[in-house]
């Protein structure tokens, strides 16, 4: 197995030394995230310190490592092979790739590690700053092994579900409002905007804050409103990728027992999407149409 990935090898380098030419687009992705930290920074901090610095029995300090390892972990692990298959489906380039002797998909694999690769590396001093940033505390030796291999899982998510929209694209033949309404789906129900956590508590208390401009949280209608959005980001994909490696390390799941069944959903995830991805891929080559080639 080794040495079938071994010829693999030059896709990863190769997408190592593409990411690194371009200096200028590298600072650029290292100041976007600090930007946006520090906005949910003073954001978070003002709602907390209006709720007497406590929300929903969540601390100040664990939402904020909760929103910093975020960050971390989107850089980790985002994906975006989808917008590159779409692309060489129109130019052609599908056609002259799946004629070469490599499996289209494991080559994709190997760019997207190569990526990855560079982006961690990049990411180094972003990191740093959003840990003094965010204050982010060490964890335990178990609850950091759990964060990484939590982190793999959604390492894995983001790269079949990339493929699963990849292979939608054999059938769309424009596929940018598709990939528009994914992110907007991601950004609501990722817990990337507010922690999947917060649904439910809302949906059970309303609203806590005192003097805060949304006492409607506290009807009913607006309560099933938060719950059923809390449902509904555990039927997606989405939380796998984001909520859950993130509320693992700031501790926002109760004890083991939910922690291991959070990681058993993201593997399910995984075995999904292996499934649904192979059943897809098969049809999408039997219909290739390319499109300007």
């Amino acid at each position: 197995m080794f040495r079938e990935f071994k010829k693999y090898s030059g896709f990863i380098s190769n997408s190592l030394k593409t990411l690194f030419a371009y200096r200028f687009g590298a600072v650029v992705w290292i100041i976007f995230p600090i930007v946006f930290m520090m906005i949910q920074y003073f954001l978070w901090t003002g709602i907390f310190e209006s709720a007497g610095g406590s929300l929903y029995s969540i601390k100040l300090q664990q939402y904020l490592t909760y929103i910093g390892i975020g960050y971390i972990t989107i850089r980790l692990t985002a994906c975006g092979r989808e917008g590159m298959i779409s692309t060489e489906l129109k130019n052609g380039n599908v056609a002259v790739a799946l004629t070469k002797p490599y499996d289209y998909i494991t080559m994709n694999f190997a760019q997207h590690l190569g990526q990855r690769l560079a982006f961690a590396i990049q990411s180094i001093p972003m990191i740093v700053l959003i840990v003094i940033i965010a204050q982010i505390p060490l964890q335990t030796l178990p609850n950091f092994g759990f964060y990484i291999l939590s982190l793999l899982f959604a390492f894995a998510i983001n790269f079949l579900f990339s493929i699963f929209l990849g292979s939608i694209a054999f059938w769309i033949v424009n596929v940018w409002g598709f990939f528009l309404l994914r992110g907007g789906l991601r950004m609501l129900f990722s817990g990337e905007t507010i922690a999947i956590a917060l649904f439910f508590k809302i949906a059970e208390d309303g609203s806590t804050i005192q003097n805060f401009p949304l006492q409607s949280l506290n009807s009913a209608g607006v309560k099933s409103v938060f719950h059923i959005l809390g449902v509904v980001a555990y039927c997606l994909p989405f939380q796998a990728m984001y909520n859950t490696p993130s509320a693992i390390y700031s501790g926002m799941f109760a004890g083991n027992e939910e922690i291991l069944l959070h990681l058993a959903l993201q593997a399910g995830w995984i075995v999904f999407f292996l499934i649904i991805n192979k059943l897809l891929w098969k049809r999408a080559l039997d219909r290739v149409t390319i499109f300007g080639g």
